[in-house]
């Protein structure tokens, strides 16, 4: 008799646990948006510097939001045709923030009142929000300091000086 007063005790602490409410757990919070810039998925910014006279590099330098950094070299440079890398996403956050400092859109469309034949033009193309704007400037031709400053960014945030002079 003790064994079954002892399986019958032990049927009504089974039946007496599961006998208790069942919360739901609590929802999973929302993940938290990534560390860092935050950086439209269309910026992408190009720099194309053309031929002049002598030996002046041209090429053409795209750098995407995802930090993707193409460079299609054409002349005058260490490393012809095109050649490939990634750059930090805070790298390309900084050219983000130079677009704006520059006020970019509001930039005239062309820097190139006097007519030089013997120097490059560069020519600088952003998209950024679903707008692309282009901006020319015939070397030796006032522009803008901001559009200047922007100009040398671009090369110096992609590292163009590896295919432009080679190693170090």
């Amino acid at each position: 008799m003790n064994i079954a007063r002892t399986v019958a005790l032990l049927i009504t602490i089974f039946v007496l646990a599961g006998c208790g409410s069942v919360e739901d757990p609590a929802p999973a919070a929302a993940p938290d948006p990534p560390a860092g810039p935050q950086i439209p998925a269309d910026f992408s910014v190009t720099l194309e510097r053309t031929a002049c006279r002598g030996i002046c590099p041209v090429y053409t330098l795209t750098v995407k939001a995802d930090g993707q950094v193409q460079f299609d070299g054409a002349e005058n440079v260490a490393s012809p045709g095109i050649c490939k890398d990634t750059i930090d996403v805070a790298a390309v956050a900084e050219l983000v923030a130079e677009v704006e400092a520059a006020d970019f859109f509001n930039l005239d469309d062309c820097y190139c009142e006097e007519r030089f034949f013997d120097v490059p033009t560069s020519v600088v193309t952003v998209t950024l929000g679903g707008v692309s704007h282009s901006v020319t400037h015939l070397k030796g031709n006032e522009a803008p300091e901001v559009f200047l400053a922007l100009e040398q960014k671009i090369d110096l945030v992609a590292g163009s000086d590896r295919w432009l002079q080679g190693p170090a």
